[in-house]
Parts: structure tokens; C-alpha cells; sequence
């Protein structure tokens, strides 16, 4: 099974009566599609059937790309800063 969200995940564990206390019961994350096997790949990702497209829509484009640069890049320093910066206005944080 594969659920988009926690409001998903708790639905899942109602409709199958599934207790999350069971042990059983493996819960896997992806962090990116390299982790993924190539069926799981397919069944999430590419395959037209089931998967879900987003339209991603940005407001400043110039703005979001120093943003994209700074915490992606190769340089440490500007993403130590901006973590540093704006750490304490973090409200959802799934880790």
C-alpha cells in the first residue's frame, strides 16, 4: 500500500482494522525517487494509472531560486546561516 500523507496512513490502519502498535507492520519513507526499486518507481511515479501530478507554481522565481541555490548548493556556509536563521519558525518538521 502506499498513502500519500498521515490523514491517508490513518485511514489505511482504520479500513484494515490494523493496529499501530503491530510490529508487523513495516512503514517505509522515501527521501527521494533514487531509493526507490524500479516496480515501486513505476506504481508511484510513472505509471498513468496511478500517479498523482502536482502543479508546482512559484510567485518569485529569482527569489525562489537564491532560496533552492542556498540550501541545495555546494556551499556549507549559506545553508548553515539559513538554518540558523529561521530554525526556531519551523511548524512542521517530519523527521
Amino acid at each position: 500500500y502506499y498513502v500519500y500523507n498521515e490523514r491517508e496512513l490513518a485511514k489505511l490502519f482504520k479500513e484494515k482494522n490494523w493496529n499501530r502498535n503491530d510490529n508487523s507492520i513495516t512503514i517505509q519513507r522515501f527521501k527521494g525517487l533514487g531509493e526507490m526499486n524500479s516496480d515501486q518507481l513505476w506504481e508511484t511515479t510513472m505509471n498513468p494509472e496511478t500517479r498523482q501530478i502536482l502543479k508546482v507554481e512559484v510567485d518569485n522565481p529569482l527569489q525562489t531560486d537564491e532560496t533552492v541555490t542556498t540550501l541545495m548548493g555546494e556551499k556549507v556556509e549559506p545553508r548553515k546561516e539559513f538554518i540558523h536563521k529561521y530554525a526556531r519558525m519551523v511548524n512542521n518538521l517530519d523527521i
